[in-house]
């Protein structure tokens, strides 16, 4: 008897999910526990394991569309197996994602397949150079690299090679993007239009922009900026993970001192809830971390921070970022934070403006920690310097509040022993 596959209800708060691709096609083997598709919440993206074995017998929602939670998307069944009767038409057959060798896929290699999406370019029209017989990235430049020539009009192709001018670099004006005489002309004129490609925005895309255009807009942010001397830190993390084999990174030692920080300043953790005209004041510090994927940036919670000792704050935030990167994330580790620092300082980044992460009332901004030369009793010393950026919502949070915190962190940086009591 066929089995169901729902869109599965992965947070409390989830209410519907977008496909973003179907890892098995229809006649594929299923195993249960294995990765079936990868679906986009309004959280996090992630995958969906298969909670029966047998074989995908038909696929009812197609990649882009959004589905209810508990609504069927598929079944699982018996080789050849039929869907059940009354069940909704399956769509139609999907270019699977991978499978080189199997009759009907198109082998590529995943740089291939990533290009040939940004440049709309169908697998089918390149000619695979591969060693056994697979698409490569070359191939699928190469298709791109035809269309371009192809979409120069002859006499825009002519008095390009006269001027000695590429025209495949130009953008075009004529229809579709063909690129005429004038577009070339403007070229010579010293007024050339900029190569450019266009790509639709990812769902993590869509959900960031939407996020921080509601954080610019509707939040009267300001961010104070200040300074911690954290060669003390620099010193006794690299003591820990020496003598105790321990794996700490800065970022675990600035997550543990926020916490502290915050159980001293609990006016930093609300927020203000504008429908009921009133603050929140929550009492847990719930810290939201930033990690950057290649999708874009997300924000996983790690809950009762303030609780957790510094190698379990530290185990927490590894797992965190791994399984983010794994896409194993649940939208509920997405939920709850009450506060978020950002990192940026393994790229060098020296001041930044963090935008509040909506609902919270804050967001601390983590930056490099640059050498600085100083006179010490006339004598030359080196030290380490970080800046801190704080952005807080200044309709619950006041400079002074801000400040004060600050000074509280920046006093736990520069005797990190008393951050770890």
């Amino acid at each position: 008897m066929a089995t169901s596959v729902i869109m599965p209800k992965a947070g409390m708060a989830m209410e519907t999910g977008t496909i973003i691709r179907w890892l098995k096609n229809v006649g594929d083997p299923v195993t249960a526990g294995e990765p079936l598709l990868e679906i986009q919440t309004d959280k996090v993206a992630m995958e969906v394991e298969a909670e029966a074995s047998g074989y995908l017998i038909a696929i009812l929602r197609a990649p882009g569309e959004e589905v209810a939670v508990t609504e069927q998307i598929a079944f699982i069944g018996a080789k050849n197996e039929k869907p059940p009767t009354g069940a909704p038409a399956p769509v139609p057959a999907q270019a699977p994602p991978t499978a080189a060798g199997t009759p009907g896929r198109v082998m590529a290699t995943p740089a291939a397949r990533r290009r040939a999406g940004e440049l709309g370019v169908a697998l089918e029209a390149a000619v695979a150079t591969g060693p056994e017989g697979e698409i490569r990235l070359r191939d699928v430049e190469a298709v791109s690299d035809s269309r371009r020539t192809a979409s120069v009009s002859p006499l825009a192709r002519k008095i390009a090679q006269q001027e000695g001018i590429d025209p495949t670099t130009l953008t075009g004006t004529g229809p579709g993007g063909r690129i005429l005489r004038q577009d070339v002309s403007m070229a010579l004129a010293g007024h050339p239009q900029p190569h450019a490609t266009r790509t639709k925005l990812t769902a993590v895309r869509k959900i960031i922009a939407q996020r921080m255009a509601e954080s610019h807009l509707s939040i009267p942010q300001f961010t104070l900026d200040t300074q911690a001397d954290v060669t003390s830190l620099l010193t006794l993390r690299s003591r820990i993970n020496a003598e105790a084999a321990l794996s700490i990174t800065v970022n675990d030692f600035i997550m543990k001192a926020t916490a502290a920080a915050l159980v001293e300043a609990p006016y930093m953790l609300c927020s203000i809830d504008s429908d009921e005209d009133e603050i929140v004041q929550y009492h847990d510090v719930n810290l939201g971390m930033a990690v950057a994927l290649e999708s874009g940036l997300i924000v996983p919670v790690i809950r009762g921070a303030e609780r957790l000792t510094l190698s379990a704050l530290a185990a927490q935030s590894a797992d965190i970022v791994r399984r983010a990167r794994e896409r194993q994330l649940t939208p509920d580790e997405m939920t709850g934070g009450t506060f978020t620092v950002s990192n940026l300082g393994m790229y060098g980044i020296t001041s930044f403006t963090p935008l509040i992460n909506p609902p919270e009332g804050a967001i601390l901004g983590i930056n490099a920690a640059r050498a600085e030369v100083y006179l010490d009793a006339g004598q030359p010393k080196e030290r380490r310097l970080m800046t801190l950026s704080l952005s807080v919502d200044h309709r619950v949070i006041d400079g002074a509040q801000g400040a004060l915190f600050l000074q509280k962190l920046v006093a736990l940086l520069e005797n990190p022993y008393k951050a770890l009591i």
